[in-house]
């Protein structure tokens, strides 16, 4: 419970403090193999990107 609790804290971090593009370069270093696999509405999602 501990660690879920870390985990979504650490992810709302950065998208309070990060501007859109800054989040997604970050999401194309982190997965690479993803980009292509997943529709970008859900990357947006993801990100938190309208």
């Amino acid at each position: 419970m501990v660690q879920l609790s870390m985990y979504q804290k650490s992810r709302k971090g950065p998208v309070i403090s990060q501007d859109a593009t800054t989040r997604y370069l970050e999401f194309m270093e982190n997965y690479p193999s993803l980009i292509n696999r997943i529709s970008l509405t859900y990357i947006a999602t993801y990100l938190g990107v309208t």
